[in-house]
């Protein structure tokens, strides 16, 4: 994929934010479905909403929505491979030691609620680990076990001003192109909650 303008500089915000979680204690969050929890990385950044979320993420070039062929049912896929070279391209020396991806086939509501997951309720989460291990403490392995423990994301002051920040530098930096992909979802139905991972 070529990196356009409007790519490098969504995500050269996204980065900042993204830098500053890392300055916090070791945590997982889903990447996609929905954002509804204090696990998902949108509700981290400051989304609210899945739709603003994703639009973001296409301006960014690190997800894209594709069209079952079959089914026609379209459904977001993230872009792993472009979040892992955004990562390397800003933190060459120590993006494993900050970040690290997972990809894990759960049942979200069943595992929130401790209960049994249904199989058809079960699809693939992207996941990121952001932040620092401290020296002698334990962390859940992923996402899942994180959220099933109900280990809470830490708290790091000045995050709410670095979310409001990253929204606003965001809206006006993108807002043209956020407007249309909000305008292409109202009109293509691009559905946002069963988002898949792809290379």
């Amino acid at each position: 994929m070529i990196v356009t303008k409007t790519m490098w500089n969504a995500r050269a915000l996204l980065m900042v934010l993204m830098s500053f979680l890392a300055t916090g204690e070791s945590c997982w969050y889903t990447m996609n479905g929905r954002a509804d929890h204090c696990h998902s990385l949108a509700r981290r950044l400051g989304f609210y909403q899945n739709e603003e979320y994703y639009a973001f993420l296409i301006a960014a070039g690190l997800a894209k929505c594709v069209e079952n062929k079959r089914t026609g049912i379209k459904k977001m896929h993230m872009l792993s491979d472009q979040w892992e070279n955004m990562i390397k391209a800003e933190n060459a020396e120590n993006a494993e030691q900050f970040f690290q991806f997972d990809t894990k086939r759960f049942d979200l509501d069943a595992v929130i609620n401790g209960e049994t997951q249904i199989n058809k309720c079960r699809f693939d989460h992207l996941a990121i680990r952001i932040g620092v291990k401290k020296a002698g403490e334990s962390y859940a392995a992923s996402v899942s076990d994180q959220i099933r423990e109900d280990v809470a994301p830490p708290n790091i002051s000045g995050l709410l001003s670095m979310q409001r920040q990253f929204l606003l530098m965001s809206s006006c930096t993108l807002s043209v192109i956020l407007h249309l992909l909000l305008l292409f979802w109202a009109k293509m139905g691009c559905l946002t909650h069963g988002v898949q991972c792809a290379k």
